[in-house]
């Protein structure tokens, strides 16, 4: 129970960062509402992931690096962990071809997976956990199974300029490092 007290109070501490920075963006560049509550749920997905993977923020970083770097060989000993890591990356592949054109493509998409889990390795060098080369191969798995279960739901129809993804990843890494984790500890202080 505790546990999905902290989780939602950690995702609400990123929606009041997102929110605005999301509407700023729509007024300014994306001029679509609709458009912008799809953002933003591709955004609050991604917090999600920042803090599952327990990512670096202002607060909490620190310089430990260790490493798991032998393919394959230590997942058999932990399938519940590769299970986990493919179901945490699925809603990656299956978001990124239905918001944007590009991501239509599984290369494209796998691509994208494969790098944001890279990108999510490496960074836990400046975190307590651990650096996994299986990590990075479950993530990317689960990123194609994601795009696999959303290919029957893309229409013909154009989507999204993927001009609009670099700012909704900006945006969200920039609340989630800097001001997510501010805004959490004042709502852990409203909480009796």
């Amino acid at each position: 129970m505790y546990l999905l007290l902290h989780t939602g109070i950690d995702l609400l501490a990123s929606a009041f960062a997102l929110i605005p920075a999301l509407l700023l963006l729509n007024h300014v560049q994306f001029r679509n509402l609709r458009l912008t509550g799809l953002y933003l749920l591709f955004s609050l997905y991604l917090s999600a992931l920042w803090l599952v993977t327990g990512l670096p923020t202002i607060l909490s970083h620190t310089f430990e690096p260790t490493f798991y770097l032998l393919p394959i060989l230590g997942m058999a000993d932990d399938v519940r962990n590769s299970i986990l890591n493919c179901i945490l990356f699925l809603p990656l592949g299956f978001l990124l071809p239905l918001i944007w054109t590009k991501y239509r493509k599984w290369g494209v998409t796998v691509l994208f997976g494969f790098f944001l889990s890279l990108a999510v390795e490496l960074m836990q060098i400046f975190t307590y956990r651990l650096t996994d080369v299986n990590d990075l191969i479950t993530n990317t798995a689960g990123t194609a199974l994601g795009f696999l279960l959303a290919r029957p739901l893309l229409s013909k129809k154009q989507g999204h300029p993927v001009s609009h993804a670099f700012p909704v990843v900006a945006v969200t890494a920039c609340a989630m490092f800097f001001v997510q984790t501010l805004v959490s500890g004042l709502l852990w202080k409203l909480i009796p």
